[in-house]
């Protein structure tokens, strides 16, 4: 029995102070340790020793592991919080990042220097993990303090603010923050062709035999790039604020699918477009040839993207025009 006891005394020590019934759930396990002890002894028509004794209690489990079926279950942030957590956490990150992007953005183009935008790049990653830290003990905080302020800020919300069932433009702040990052970096890019033609160079070519320079044909493209981002980073500030606009987005993106089109059939009017030193002529009119197939690669995509983006647009209008009234 010493065993029995030293066992249960265990598991009384890890079970928690502010449980009411710790006396009633002992003796609860100990009459079910008892009942395999006793269940062992008829089988092997005998009484245990020390060793098969501590065999069966054992299998029983650890005292700890035992002790923690009767706690409640606990949480950082319960059920009715988490679902309004990750959303204060979205909301945060785009905030926070968008302004450190756009921090970053406007340091570059006003030095000149891209390392700025990069700068800023490197510090968004300590930013992510800064808001969940700080959002998370925040909330932490909230669901641990009694009386809870919780019930009486959601008694706040408003079911006239509510979005319409039939706004099928809707689109999501996640996505345009995303958008705005992409354009934001493709704008820096555009704005420091040197380096990326050095890229271009030291990735598909071999540096010590080839030097490729891009000529002025490029240059359409190159500003309808610039253009398309530019118009797809203010878009994305417009649907950030307005989620409801999507149609705004869907029309800048065909819009600068046009854009696009439009910069590749006038730089493929030009010729050359690459000029290289120390290259044989053979190769040349093979990399010319490439460019070429590339635009034209480039130019049917970008006429599927543009297609397809009327099409959504359109669709979207005629369902949002016949939804039921009131849905």
């Amino acid at each position: 029995m010493d065993l029995i006891d030293r066992y249960l005394a265990a598991i009384r020590r890890c079970l928690p102070e502010s449980f009411d019934h710790r006396d009633d759930v002992v003796a609860e396990l100990g009459d079910e340790l008892q009942s395999r002890i006793d269940e062992r002894e008829a089988v092997l028509g005998r009484s245990l020793d020390e060793r098969e004794t501590a065999e069966v209690i054992k299998a029983f489990g650890h005292p700890r592991a035992v002790a923690a079926r009767f706690e409640s279950h606990q949480s950082l942030i319960g059920p009715e919080l988490l679902p309004h957590y990750w959303y204060a956490v979205k909301m945060v990150l785009a905030i926070v990042l968008g302004l450190e992007v756009l921090g970053g953005v406007i340091g570059a183009f006003a030095t000149g220097d891209a390392e700025f935008y990069w700068g800023s790049m490197s510090l968004a990653f300590n930013s992510v993990v800064y808001v969940f830290g700080i959002v998370t003990i925040m909330f932490v905080l909230v669901e641990r303090v009694s009386p809870s302020p919780w019930p009486a800020l959601l008694a706040r919300w408003d079911p006239r603010h509510l979005p319409r069932v039939d706004d099928h433009f809707h689109v999501s702040r996640f996505g345009s923050g995303v958008e705005f990052f992409v354009s934001c970096g493709v704008l820096l890019v555009m704005f420091d062709f040197a380096g990326v033609q050095r890229l271009l160079t030291s990735v598909f070519l071999h540096p010590s035999t080839l030097a490729v320079q891009l000529t002025a044909g490029w240059a359409p493209v190159f500003v309808a790039i610039a253009l398309s981002s530019a118009a797809n980073g203010l878009s994305s500030i417009v649907t950030y604020v307005r989620p409801e606009l999507g149609r705004v987005r869907l029309a800048v993106q065909c819009a600068s699918n046009l854009i696009g089109m439009a910069g590749i059939a006038l730089t493929f009017r030009s010729a050359p477009l690459v000029n290289i030193a120390h290259g044989s002529p053979a190769g040349s009119a093979a990399l010319e040839l490439v460019a070429r197939i590339s635009l034209i690669a480039t130019f049917g995509c970008l006429a599927f993207a543009a297609i397809w983006n009327v099409w959504k647009l359109v669709r979207k209008n005629r369902v949002a025009n016949f939804s039921p009234a009131g849905v």
